[in-house]
């Protein structure tokens, strides 16, 4: 196990490249893929942090596949009540019970 001094330097490094990181407008991700899907997201994110033409054509592409993910503003409490009036069930009276 390492000393604990150096293991302090190490968390030091870690969080001033962290820090670093955010100051640019980057944030820290971490995703759960199919071992087959590793290296594509390595390389999806490696386009997306250049920033370039490349990173334009792949996030319109991403925004087309997941259409949730269209809008970076916080959802309210009115797009919530629109969500639920725009649901097919909107009208319909729904029984509840509770199982004892």
């Amino acid at each position: 196990m390492p000393k604990p001094s150096l293991r302090r330097k190490a968390n030091k490094r870690v969080a001033r490249h962290r820090h670093r990181v955010v100051t640019k407008g980057k944030r820290r991700v971490e995703l759960v893929v199919p071992a087959s899907d590793v290296q594509l997201m390595k390389s999806l994110a490696t386009v997306l942090r250049e920033d370039g033409a490349a990173a334009a054509d792949a996030r319109r592409a991403l925004r087309s596949l997941a259409p949730s993910s269209r809008s970076d503003e916080p959802k309210t409490g009115r797009d919530l009540i629109e969500f639920f009036r725009n649901s097919p069930l909107f009208g319909e009276h729904a029984l509840f019970a509770r199982d004892s």
